[in-house]
């Protein structure tokens, strides 16, 4: 399934109020949402959506992500479950909600791995489900997919 991105939205590198990280991507490809709350796996994710050509922003609560979604209405949400502030479950409900009709796909990449993990994700409207440590290929093929860049 390729995604179809209209026009860019590039942002000026730095951080926001909250902690918010912005990444500058000069491109037409989409916007990536990384809800993260260990920074070197944020930052991972964040490379690697950058080496796609994708518009990233990095939040490391639920709280943080709830403000940025609204106005930077990302395609794609990579979400950690295990959040210090809200469960992505829980945070993935409440986005798909507050975000409609802009339907983004939404990727848990967690350490909860269990098939009961995996269904509560199915429940809560998660479109995938990445386990922590080895997604690394996996989402990189997913990502691959979403864009359009197979």
């Amino acid at each position: 399934m390729a995604i179809s991105f209209g026009q860019a939205c590039s942002t000026s590198g730095g951080k926001l109020s909250g902690g918010t990280i912005l990444m500058a991507s000069a491109s037409l490809g989409p916007r990536v949402l990384i809800v993260e709350d260990h920074p070197e796996t944020a930052d991972l994710l964040g490379r690697y959506a950058r080496l796609l050509q994708c518009d990233t922003r990095i939040c490391h609560t639920g709280k943080e992500a709830l403000g940025q979604a609204a106005d930077y209405l990302p395609q794609i949400i990579l979400l950690d479950i295990g959040l210090p502030d809200i469960d992505g479950w829980d945070l993935a409900k409440t986005m798909k909600d507050m975000l409609d009709p802009v339907h983004p796909v939404i990727v848990a990449v967690t350490g909860f791995s269990s098939s009961s993990d995996r269904a509560k994700s199915k429940q809560a409207g998660i479109d995938y489900h990445l386990a922590k440590p080895a997604f690394r290929k996996d989402l990189m093929e997913l990502l691959m997919q979403l864009v359009g860049q197979r």
